[in-house]
């Protein structure tokens, strides 16, 4: 019984580049997971969960046009998983 997994999405996003403006706008965000657990029985897992989701986007301009928006958040978290149906 021991397992660990992960999954990690995300995207860069320089917008310009994308839809033809003339703005410099970059963009990205990313959701990136990481879970280790415990079979504790055929039928139920138990795991720990540490999870960052991040981004934002930067504007290059002159005084207000420019601006910096960017977010950091980490999660924790314990949890079960129970199999509702017959483990074969």
């Amino acid at each position: 019984g021991v397992f660990a997994g992960f999954e990690i999405d995300g995207v860069y996003a320089p917008l310009q580049y994308i839809n033809g403006s003339d703005n410099e706008t970059t963009g990205a965000i990313l959701d990136a997971s990481l879970r280790a657990g415990l079979k504790v029985d055929p039928r139920v897992d138990a795991f720990f969960n540490v999870r960052y989701l991040g981004g934002g986007a930067t504007r290059e301009g002159a005084g207000s046009e420019s601006s910096k928006n960017w977010v950091h958040i980490l999660f924790v978290g314990l949890g079960a998983s129970l199999e509702l149906t017959r483990p074969r």
